[in-house]
């Protein structure tokens, strides 16, 4: 009878993994299908700018940085230029080159995705479920920044990876000598790359890593036990009873990767700041506590929090947008009990690990030497086993403070500086839901619990969804710049200027034919050197007619300024102006006191 139970389990074991990977492949051919078909909807000028990035350096017979770009917040090494470059030395096409470079970067992050979970030992079958919410588009800021988009998911990428890689070192998984010199060299290179980035990457891991590694000893039964019985007589060995086991390895592992993204951010400052044009952090402050500062920040963030989970603003309640928004409520309350319930699981489930272990401990010493030895070797393969248990609910533990320790972090940096605060910036916070889900999943023993877990995932994601992929699809946020794009490349224009959100779109939108410098403020014809090549502002980069592009609004509110009203209108229509000039020189002559080299 037990025999077959156990079969039937198997075997529906097996029904359910293959379920997943059918489910994965079908969100898999669905991304496919947006890609291909309506891919560039929602795309713009930041986006374009790592096509136009990696055809510069395609052209320059570079792969990973130069000298002759104006980067923006982030010094990226390890970004899509690593797949898009070479594209641009086979195809012209720009809009295959973006759909290849997605699909690729979808394979990777699903790999980085099973290389990070894999230390956990968590069934299959739950692990490919929570590869699939990975990978869905429920939100308009996944959409844009991570399926679609493509910005943040080699964000995800590399801290995927190098959490996996710290996972294996601290956990040491039956990993030979040379396989685990091979890691820490890999850990220790990809933490400095982050450092290279910059800080971002640094608060999304290396940070919370330490302060998560500190937060693991402060909860330890260890260290409640050295405050109690600490003694000045000998304090180097109960602190060796502390910083033993998994919690020095959490710390050594976990300093040992912030030292190496701070050697790497002093080479950013001291090396890249110099050589490379990018925005620095020097500049971010604390900010005002007092005259609503605070107020304002602490409502951005909230309001960002909720629109990562698909808030949509300004639409009625009772619609299908109004039950989206409050779906994002219910997605934020969701992971509020994953994050308590979890800790509670894991709680119950280290508590009774340790009472076995003294209950062990208590045995082995009533017994005689030899009946230790007999019961050791008769144990030896469940004591590994309780040791590789031990390990995996150590490692989910620690991914439950770091879940926490990276939110609250993040979430100060927000609220206490003058960062920016976006959506997407949370990201990579969020991304540690899934492993919480799949620890969740592991450890509940209450049905009920489970079932209505999966129900309200199930539910609210594939309608958000849903909601999503309807609204890519339908709604073409280029539409109003495809007919203007195609103008400017049938009459051969190849250089203008435009504002910034109207610049790199339309030089991807006509596949590289167009380029646009961009002006910050019109009126005084502010260049905006930002995510764009050099040579759009060097004074003899374009000989020929060139233009000036406007939106209809803008041409209107600077209709009186010398050099807009000195061109000529030679478009007008879908809320756009084109202004022809014969030559650049021409158009700058028409600007007061100023010279494209100035």
């Amino acid at each position: 009878m037990g025999i077959m139970m156990k079969r039937n389990t198997e075997k529906t074991e097996r029904y359910k993994e293959i379920a997943a990977w059918g489910l994965l492949a079908a969100v898999l051919l669905m991304l496919v299908l947006l890609n291909v078909l309506w891919g560039d909807h929602w795309i713009d000028s930041d986006m374009a700018a790592e096509m136009v990035f990696s055809r510069l350096l395609a052209q320059e017979g570079k792969w990973i940085a130069t000298e002759n770009w104006y980067y923006s917040t982030e010094f990226r090494v390890l970004y899509t230029q690593l797949i898009m470059t070479p594209l641009f030395h086979v195809l012209s096409d720009w809009h295959v080159i973006r759909v290849i470079t997605n699909m690729i970067t979808y394979l990777l992050m699903l790999g980085a995705y099973f290389y990070c979970m894999r230390p956990l030992k968590i069934r299959r079958t739950v692990v490919v479920f929570s590869a699939v919410i990975l990978l869905l588009p429920f939100s308009e800021t996944f959409v844009t920044h991570m399926q679609m988009g493509n910005t943040y998911m080699w964000h995800v990428i590399l801290i995927l990876l190098a959490f996996g890689m710290f996972l294996r070192l601290a956990g040491r998984d039956g990993q030979g000598k040379l396989s685990r010199i091979l890691t820490g060299i890999l850990y220790v290179g990809l933490s400095m790359v982050c450092g290279l980035s910059g800080v971002r990457y640094m608060l999304a891991l290396q940070v919370p890593l330490c302060i998560t590694a500190g937060v693991y000893i402060l909860k330890s039964g260890e260290f409640a036990r050295l405050r109690k019985e600490f003694s000045p007589e000998n304090p180097w060995r109960q602190l060796h009873s502390v910083l033993s086991g998994e919690r020095l390895a959490y710390l050594v592992y976990s300093l040992l990767g912030l030292t190496a993204a701070g050697i790497g951010y002093v080479m950013n400052v001291a090396v890249l700041g110099k050589r490379f044009q990018f925005q620095m952090y020097d500049a971010t402050n604390f900010i005002k506590v007092f005259q609503g500062v605070l107020l304002e920040r602490i409502q951005d963030t909230i309001g960002n929090l909720l629109q990562l989970f698909g808030y949509i603003e300004e639409k009625g309640f009772l619609s299908i947008r109004g039950l989206i928004s409050l779906l994002a409520f219910g997605f934020l309350a969701g992971i509020v009990f994953l994050t308590v319930r979890c800790s509670r699981l894991l709680a119950e489930e280290w508590k009774k690990w340790e009472a076995e272990e003294e209950k062990g401990g208590r045995q082995a010493g009533r017994g005689s030497m030899q009946q230790a030895k007999q019961e050791s070797m008769q144990q030896e393969k469940p004591a590994d086993q309780t040791k590789q248990q031990r390990k995996i609910l150590a490692h989910s533990r620690f991914i439950l403070w770091f879940f926490v320790t990276a939110f609250v972090l993040n979430t100060f940096v927000f609220l206490f500086t003058t960062s920016t605060i976006v959506a997407r910036y949370y990201i990579t916070v969020f991304l540690f839901v899934l492993p919480l889900l799949c620890i969740y999943f592991t450890y509940e023993k209450l049905p009920l619990d489970r079932l209505l877990l999966t129900v309200f995932l199930c539910g609210a994601l594939t309608l958000t969804t849903a909601k999503c992929v309807y609204s890519f699809i339908d709604k073409d946020k280029n539409a109003d710049k495809r007919p203007v794009a195609a103008y400017l490349e049938e009459q051969g224009y190849t250089f203008g200027y435009a504002s910034y959100w109207n610049g790199n779109i339309m030089t991807e939108l006509t596949d590289g034919a167009v380029e646009i410098a961009n002006i910050h403020e019109i009126d005084r014809m502010d260049l905006f050197t930002w995510s764009s090549p050099m040579k759009y502002y060097q004074e003899g980069y374009h000989d020929g007619k060139t233009f000036i592009l406007l939106t209809a609004q803008e041409a209107a509110e600077y209709a009186q300024v010398p050099v807009i009203a000195a061109g000529k209108a030679v478009y007008e229509g879908q809320g756009y102006v084109v202004l022809h000039y014969d030559s650049v020189e021409e158009l700058w002559s028409e600007v007061e006191g100023k010279t494209l080299a100035e």
